[in-house]
């Protein structure tokens, strides 16, 4: 028994010894029809019409923000809206339907079809909110470290914390995307927008966690990070009375007697 305590208080300590990663991207566009504010928020603005796009959270959250300029409704069609990924459209609508899967349920008296459950009205000189679709799943671990750059940025405490940081053009980025978005108006007019966005910065962290962050870098609205959880290699675990076992030592444990 001793020596089954003995094993199972290394897989304890072995296990503590995974680390977590966090990685930081500051995204970027080239489109000439967006500005920045001093908080990273990109802003599409018209005569008509202000879209103002965040990303700021874990796993990019896809905040947008539709002001109608005009003294008219406006409808924003998500069943027509979507993220383009590598050429890849995901639909505004999230889970509930892909792009274009809509059924029609009413007509505007200017023919426009749509499902009025995937459409939100903008009342004239109004502004609403969405927040449908996070930018998930990404994992920068295919990047090679020797590529990065070593640095240091300051946590809220004004230290410097030591990580790695890695710069990227739109044509290099490891992530571009594209945000398309369907208007109408009750005059009959249909337009869509388009706007581009891509990684521009990248930071990996192994000991500064988001909320460590210095408040003038965490609230940008261009910043978004990812969690990854770095096991020990080489193992192939089982939970066992909420203890994670290596099945190599279980063999060890169970075969010495």
């Amino acid at each position: 028994m001793k020596r089954l305590l003995y094993i199972l208080l290394g897989i304890i300590t072995l296990s503590s010894c995974s680390s977590t990663y966090y990685y930081y991207s500051t995204l970027s566009t080239n489109d000439e029809g967006i500005d920045r504010d001093e908080i990273g928020s990109f802003i599409f603005d018209t005569d008509t019409i202000q879209v103002v796009y965040s990303f700021k959270g874990q796993d990019g959250p896809i905040q947008i923000s539709i002001h109608n300029k005009l003294d008219m409704p406006m409808y924003i069609d998500w069943s027509r809206s979507a993220i383009l990924i590598n050429d890849v459209a995901t639909s505004y609508m999230g889970e509930k339907s892909t792009l274009n899967s809509y059924r029609v349920a009413a007509t505007t008296t200017t023919g426009y079809e749509y499902d009025p459950s995937y459409v939100s009205f903008v009342p004239p000189m109004r502004k609403i909110e969405h927040c449908n679709l996070w930018l998930s799943n990404l994992n920068f671990d295919y990047i090679d470290k020797k590529e990065y750059t070593n640095t240091s940025i300051s946590n809220r405490s004004s230290q410097a914390m030591k990580v790695k940081m890695l710069n990227f053009s739109e044509e290099n980025s490891p992530l571009f995307f594209e945000s398309y978005l369907t208007i109408f108006l009750e005059d009959g007019t249909t337009y869509a927008i388009t706007q581009s966005f891509y990684i521009a910065r990248l930071i990996r962290a192994k000991r500064l966690a988001p909320n460590e962050l210095a408040n003038d870098f965490s609230q940008r609205n261009d910043l978004m990070f990812t969690l990854i959880q770095a096991n020990n290699k080489g193992w192939e675990v089982a939970a066992i009375g909420g203890i994670i076992i290596g099945s190599t030592i279980l063999d060890a444990v169970f075969n010495s007697h």
